[in-house]
């Protein structure tokens, strides 16, 4: 079996957390849309959602890869999701996502656990 090879030393960000498309999307007939701002180039070229198939962008939207893409092209709205969540700092599982913050922009984390610690 081959071996895969990255193509960078940038570490691949965390995975959106499980509350992310409640902000990131809307529900439509049972079906999972993104929201304009976060279809990125290069995303969302899958096949839409259908009766048989409602989830499909759902399940885009939650891969690493798509979180990549969107880190690549609005971190902004990457960090928003990431760190936005019900006491994102304080919980252990998110440990990971703390130090990729923390490793690749420091004065964004120290902004973020200033907010998380007043909110």
């Amino acid at each position: 079996m081959a071996r895969t090879v990255r193509k960078s030393n940038v570490p691949l960000p965390p995975p959106l957390p499980r509350w992310a498309p409640n902000y990131a999307g809307t529900h439509k007939g049972m079906k999972w849309y993104p929201k304009p701002e976060y279809q990125v180039p290069g995303t969302f070229h899958v096949r839409g959602p259908s009766r048989n198939w409602p989830h499909n962008y759902y399940h885009h939207f939650m891969t690493r890869k798509y979180a990549r893409m969107l880190l690549t092209h609005r971190p902004d709205l990457y960090w928003f999701l990431v760190c936005r969540g019900p006491q994102w700092f304080r919980m252990p599982e998110y440990a990971k996502v703390r130090a990729y913050l923390a490793r690749t922009d420091p004065e964004r984390f120290a902004r973020e656990v200033a907010y998380a610690m007043t909110h």
